[in-house]
């Protein structure tokens, strides 16, 4: 007798490892889409800065999203905390912009009154997920485990951050129109060996652009100001000019 037994070849979640892959992360945020276009529709969406032709007129466009690699629950129920806390900080960073520019820093302790470190812990979560999706649509060279573990923290009651996963915050500081948002490709960067070291993207919206760092050995890094929570000591964050580079000129994509 012959036995026959049908694999499932279903895509899991890359956060849990157990439910199908079936829910797609939005690329930029939908609140921050609406933020900056004043949730007015239609507007047009471009990839690799080549406008399309058809208007865009739902912000849930699938055009807006990564391909799924998520389940329903860790998009939602999982990590509805970190989303949370990134949509208070970026419509604090929307509305206070000019004032943010002039001091050259943004006032956590005003967004976050009762919490920073753990806010802040939450909003470095939201981009370890956005990460986690580009690594895995662009197949990236880096392993997620990391990436699940920080996320799977969120709702406990001490949040933990990634270790190796930074940000910074800047004024976008180009010509475009105040409505418009980007994010980048994910850019890997390897060592001699061939091993990644340095992963970057960055998320723009509006005149904010937010950088976001993978990084296990910064020797050959300079970070430019990007941070940790952990290394958030104060209430004061201060504002990058520029985003982060290499030192090393031996580092290949």
């Amino acid at each position: 007798m012959c036995e026959i037994e049908l694999l499932d070849t279903t895509p899991k979640c890359w956060i849990c490892s157990v439910n199908d892959a079936d829910s797609r992360e939005h690329r930029i945020k939908g609140s921050d889409q609406k933020i900056v276009f004043n949730g007015q529709l239609p507007i047009y969406y471009g990839k690799n800065r080549i406008r399309q032709q058809e208007p865009i007129t739902d912000f849930n466009d699938k055009s807006f999203k990564y391909d799924p690699s998520l389940c329903r629950k860790c998009n939602n129920e999982v990590t509805q905390k970190s989303d949370l806390a990134w949509e208070k900080l970026s419509r604090s960073l929307h509305n206070d912009w000019e004032l943010i520019k002039l001091n050259k820093a943004i006032t956590l302790s005003k967004i976050f009154p009762n919490n920073v470190d753990r806010n802040m812990i939450l909003v470095q979560l939201y981009f370890v997920k956005m990460f986690g999706c580009a690594i895995t649509e662009f197949e990236a060279p880096i392993n997620l485990n990391s990436f699940s573990k920080a996320i799977l923290t969120q709702n406990e009651k001490h949040p933990k951050e990634h270790p190796f996963v930074y940000i910074s915050f800047r004024d976008s500081a180009d010509l475009r129109s105040e409505s418009y948002t980007e994010i980048s490709d994910i850019d890997t960067f390897k060592n001699n060996a061939g091993i990644v070291e340095f992963a970057y993207m960055f998320y723009r919206i509006g005149d904010v652009t937010v950088d976001i760092i993978y990084s296990e050995n910064n020797y050959n890094i300079d970070l430019n100001g990007a941070l940790k929570p952990s290394d958030m000591c104060n209430n004061n964050l201060l504002l990058c000019a520029t985003a982060p580079t290499l030192r090393n000129l031996l580092y290949e994509r």
